[in-house]
């Protein structure tokens, strides 16, 4: 079974089918090397991981060995230590049970990828059978958000991670990580967004619901529907990862019935493949980084916001597309090498309307430059 888990494999297409001996050392060398950051990681070490990834960043063809959304996600853990929630090591604990496969994880890795790919339509591809194959197994890791439920929840590879010990560090400090194990699906109705929060309508309880603005309504409209996990969180409730729009049928057949919604998903053909599943932020990836490449990057997207400078009509929901600038990797040092006292209002006021760590870096810093006055 392929085995491509927030990495891009390391051996040659062309050589995949057909190993000699000879050809197994220095594919060993990238197992080896996958396992030691993987222990790293579930020490709760970013630093040390990363320090073990720059040892070997190339695969044999020469290309990047690690995958860029697991690069990044470490950088964040790393440089951003003091402001991250709870919440953040909790999803840091949901990617590596992802990632975590041991004989229980390979079965249960299994049982999703045939689910994914009956709620997708297309052939089981559990058997590698060919290199479409090995693409399509490795896209369906990576990116299905079906696959990544199914594992996750329905078929116990959270559980299985969290009762086995792998992260004991984590666990310690993640935030209610136990309890959102048993969480059910859920189908939910946009009704407002304000900069910080979210509200939504519960379709299967019939009543209003808030979660942090991570961003989850970047691309949507009032009324628009989704489905996704609403977890417990130190600041009320969220979405374990950025939610799935569908269509109000979807959404609707789940709030009936939410243990079928792989079966709700097949029937209308809803689309399952993301960009990605970030830790602090759940702006489609590609918006955020198209708005901050308008402002010459994330750290002059924050400047601009700071400024009033952003036409916020560019998007629907401009403050957390300017919060997921505001904490990638190395963007931050670039906003505070440009700011002086004079600018720590403006600061705090910015941090008035971004969720999560990115408002505790605008408050922290703007505490800074008060104090430096």
């Amino acid at each position: 079974m392929p085995k491509s888990r927030n990495r891009r494999t390391g051996r040659s297409r062309k050589q995949s089918s057909r190993w000699s001996d000879p050809d197994l050392a220095p594919h060993l060398t990238y197992v080896r090397r996958q396992l030691a950051v993987n222990a790293r990681e579930q020490a709760g070490d970013a630093a040390g991981a990363l320090a073990l990834m720059e040892q070997q960043p190339y695969d044999l063809d020469g290309g990047p060995y690690w995958a860029w959304w697991r690069v990044e996600r470490l950088l964040q853990i790393a440089s951003l230590p003091d402001v991250l929630p709870g919440w953040a090591m909790s999803r840091w604990i949901l990617a590596q049970a992802l990632a975590h496969l041991d004989e229980p994880g390979r079965r249960i890795t299994t049982r999703a990828m045939r689910l994914a790919c009956q709620v997708s339509g297309q052939p089981d591809v559990t058997g590698g059978r060919g290199r479409e194959d090995r693409e399509a197994f490795c896209r369906i890791l990576d990116h299905d958000w079906a696959y990544r439920q199914a594992f996750l929840y329905e078929y116990g590879g959270l559980r299985h991670f969290l009762a086995g010990g792998f992260a004991p560090v984590l666990a310690r400090h993640a935030d209610s990580i136990e309890e959102w194990v048993g969480t059910p699906m859920g189908a939910y109705r946009l009704v407002d967004v304000e900069p910080r929060a979210i509200t939504w309508r519960d379709l299967g309880a019939d009543r209003e619901v808030a979660t942090l603005n991570l961003g989850a309504a970047a691309e949507l409209s009032p009324g628009d529907c989704v489905l996704g996990r609403l977890v417990p969180v130190e600041q009320g409730r969220m979405f374990e990862c950025a939610p799935l729009a569908v269509d109000e049928p979807v959404a609707l057949a789940v709030a009936d019935q939410p243990a079928a919604w792989a079966t709700a998903l097949q029937w209308a053909s809803a689309p399952t493949i993301r960009d990605g599943f970030a830790l602090l932020t759940d702006v489609p990836d590609p918006l955020w980084r198209e708005l901050a490449r308008q402002h010459d990057g994330p750290a002059g997207l924050v400047l601009a916001a700071m400024a009033g400078r952003v036409d916020d009509a560019t998007v629907r929901d401009l403050w957390p597309c300017v919060a997921a600038a505001a904490v990638a990797p190395g963007a931050w040092p670039l906003v505070a090498g440009c700011l002086d006292p004079r600018h720590a209002a403006a600061l705090a006021s910015l941090g008035q309307k971004l969720a999560g760590p990115a408002g505790e870096l605008c408050w922290r810093t703007a505490r800074v430059l008060r104090e430096s006055a």
